[in-house]
């Protein structure tokens, strides 16, 4: 049973020390060649547009509730009750899945809210670097 739980955070540690934006942000840009930031640069860019991409799919899932609410009402209005429990039904069927989609995005990339930040960090220390070589 040890060995299990020992395996598996060498199994996390692992997977973190293998995310290079993950990296940078806790151990700074110093450690990677100015190739491997020109790199890690459009790849940071385009976590972030997949992220954007996905924070907003849950946002309109999470408008969907109030679609479903506000149906459900509609329903009710016009003597259709049976129509209206089945778009209640629907909202804690999509707050779920809103839950599980935050929850896997958070866990698919560790770094959600600083990859921003990791992107300004790739930029500034490149910028450094082009003007210590001008100097």
């Amino acid at each position: 049973m040890t060995n299990f739980f020992l395996e598996q955070r060498l199994k996390r540690i692992e997977r973190e020390a293998n995310d290079d934006l993950l990296m940078i942000q806790e151990f700074g840009p110093g450690a990677y060649s100015t190739e491997e930031l020109e790199d890690l640069l459009p790849r940071a860019e385009a976590v972030a547009t997949q992220i954007k991409k996905m924070q907003r799919r849950l946002l309109y899932m999470a408008v969907g509730m109030s679609i479903w609410v506000a149906s459900a009402l509609f329903c009710a209005i016009l003597g259709e009750h049976i129509l209206g429990y089945i778009f209640v039904a629907f909202v804690p069927i999509s707050l779920v899945a809103v839950i599980i989609g935050h929850r896997y995005l958070r866990r698919r990339y560790r770094s959600v809210r600083e990859e921003e930040f990791a992107r300004t960090i790739i930029l500034n220390e490149l910028a450094r670097r082009e003007n210590y070589w001008e100097a």
